[in-house]
């Protein structure tokens, strides 16, 4: 018999022309939305993002790197902001 995973993988690959809004919606097409600013993962798991190749991104203007900043939010702040309506959602 077969056991039930209790986690779901998202796994990423960056390349130089990863964008942050590209980073951000493949990391939210597979959470569940439970409420309009709150996203876990579905089914009650848990989430484990793998990233590969997280430094390929290419630098912008500023000498950051958009999609790496996208996941320091992230891991700081346990969150991203919503880019149509300008709000927190909680992941």
């Amino acid at each position: 018999m077969k056991k039930k995973s209790n986690y779901e993988a998202i796994i990423l690959s960056f390349s130089s022309q990863t964008s942050s809004k590209e980073t951000q919606n493949q990391i939210e097409d597979k959470l569940e939305k439970r409420r309009r600013n709150l996203l876990a993962g579905p089914n009650g798991r848990k989430v484990i993002l793998f990233i590969d190749d997280v430094n390929m991104p290419a630098y912008d203007n500023y000498g950051t790197q958009m999609p790496i900043e996208l996941l320091r939010q992230y891991v700081d702040f346990k969150g991203l902001y919503d880019r149509e309506g300008l709000f927190w959602k909680k992941i």
